[in-house]
């Protein structure tokens, strides 16, 4: 019998999205071009009537959005002819956007600049989807003259599909970052650690200054709790809560929560009033793993010395290196030269460190809660944003992803694809990981921290199962090895 169109339990692929920061070169028709000697070798130039010259000129709204709105018009039209759905409008997840973006400064010089965002489709995380991205870069960049400067970002979004991520996700993806910021800045030029845009949950966030939330409302909290509390087996999803979270349900959920309960919240009706079936005291499921490494954490703040789940030896990686070890990276304070913006949350006084970080993240009841933890400035590095309690009411606008914006704007399709396959990658690997192997990575990098031991973001990459994309980092930080301040351990 043919299984070939039968369909069988699998896991859920994750989704995730781009944003492309660019800025495009145009002039006007009968200007002739700064580069016409080499013109032959570049991609053609963007034109643009000369009856906008003078609207443009005087510096009107009206100038400005008719430029911009020709300018978008020609990136939809050659992406549609090149069979990429691409649309103008807001709040379309399923199709290419072309948008303004307040945050891309222009720069001087012999064209007219202006830039843009362009906003991929949500995809399925497949080899075809991490391609397109590559494809889409390469196409605009041979059909026109697009740079980034140091106010462009490329930001990826993951996420699972329309349903925000349950709150063991959540702990986990979080965890890892956490422990990894400082490992994977090594990635991109240093001015992203100083940028406004993406200020490092490391080094700002709350949980970073040791800050603790102060919030009396009980009924907001209850709510929080509510839709951003643990899903146990058998219950329906988030979004099931955010449809239906009237007192009633909230105090349904709360009476499975308290000590000792472990029946998963369920209630058959919105109409039902009450939860069915009777709360038993039973002992948790065996399967938890968020509650072993809840355990192991507390084990190794109380006593490091005789943790078991220390890793006996230093990590040693399955593939062949080109390069040595990098050392890990100490940040000193910031030259004010290589701010990008003059305002940033202060920078925490000292480094918590990974576990102390960890264990606080695992110790709050809500996705809201870390997220508050990780908040820093408008936007963190790493950005739960579409998490805080502030925008459950803002779900239909607002997809449910973990946005990574610390890279810097690129041209180069291969690098724009690596990156979004990375951040992936890193999610899937937080989420899916064995309790040991999440935990070994942890303690690797802790040790890289307080002990000097070998390991570094491509020996993070190589544990994560993410041996290409380790093989496009290294060389990329062969060539950037003096740009991006990299020093390297000794033999």
């Amino acid at each position: 019998m043919s299984t070939q169109n039968q369909d069988f339990p699998g896991e859920r692929k994750r989704t995730f999205g781009v944003e492309l920061e660019i800025i495009v070169a145009w002039l006007w028709d009968d200007e002739p071009d700064p580069h016409q000697a080499i013109a032959s070798t570049l991609p053609p130039i963007l034109r643009c009537p000369v009856s906008l010259k003078k609207a443009y000129d005087e510096g009107t709204v009206v100038g400005e959005e008719k430029i911009t709105k020709l300018i978008f018009k020609t990136f939809t039209d050659i992406l549609k002819k090149h069979g990429l759905p691409t649309d103008l409008m807001e709040g379309i997840y399923d199709q290419w956007r072309i948008k303004s973006d307040e945050t891309v400064s222009s720069i001087e010089g012999d064209y007219k600049w202006s830039g843009m965002e362009i906003v991929s489709p949500v995809e399925r995380a497949s080899d075809e989807s991490f391609q397109l991205i590559r494809y889409t870069l390469d196409l605009l960049r041979s059909n026109y003259r697009i740079m980034v400067n140091n106010t462009c970002g490329l930001h990826v979004h993951v996420g699972d599909g329309s349903e925000l991520m349950p709150l063991d996700h959540v702990k986990r993806v979080a965890g890892l970052f956490w422990a990894a910021d400082p490992l994977l800045a090594c990635i991109h030029p240093p001015h992203r650690r100083t940028n406004f845009w993406c200020q490092s949950i490391r080094e700002r966030s709350n949980l970073a200054h040791g800050l603790i939330r102060d919030d009396d409302n009980q009924t907001h909290l209850s709510t929080c709790n509510y839709l951003g509390g643990s899903t146990r087996h058998g219950e329906s999803p988030v979004s099931w809560r955010e449809k239906y979270h009237d007192p009633r349900h909230l105090r349904a959920y709360e009476a499975t929560r308290v000590q000792h309960d472990f029946e998963p919240f369920f209630m058959k009706d919105p109409n039902d009033r009450s939860a069915s079936g009777n709360n038993r005291n039973i002992t948790p499921s065996s399967s938890d793993g968020n509650l072993d490494i809840d355990i192991q954490v507390e084990k190794y703040a109380a006593d490091k010395g005789s943790w078991d789940a220390m890793p006996k030896t230093p990590y040693v990686s399955t593939r062949d290196r080109k390069t040595p070890r990098f050392a890990y990276p100490v940040y000193t304070p910031e030259d004010p030269n290589q701010t990008m913006f003059s305002v940033l949350d202060d920078k925490a006084e000292d480094d918590i460190g990974v576990f102390a970080g960890v264990q606080e993240i695992y110790s709050c009841v809500s996705s809201c809660m870390i997220e508050w933890l990780l908040r820093a400035g408008d936007r963190p590095n790493y950005n739960l944003r579409a998490y805080a309690c502030r925008n459950h009411n803002q779900r239909l606008t607002r997809p449910g992803t973990i946005e990574f914006r610390e890279a810097l704007g690129t041209v180069d399709g291969k690098w724009a694809e690596t990156w979004a396959r990375i951040c992936v990658g890193l999610t899937q690997f937080a989420i899916h990981a064995p309790v040991k192997e999440y935990l070994a990575v942890l303690c690797h990098i802790d040790r890289a921290a307080n002990e000097g031991a070998p390991y570094d973001v491509l020996d993070l990459l190589d544990e994560a199962g993410l041996f290409a994309e380790a093989v496009v980092v290294e060389k990329r930080l062969i060539e950037n090895k003096e740009n991006f301040r990299l020093k390297v351990m000794p033999n």
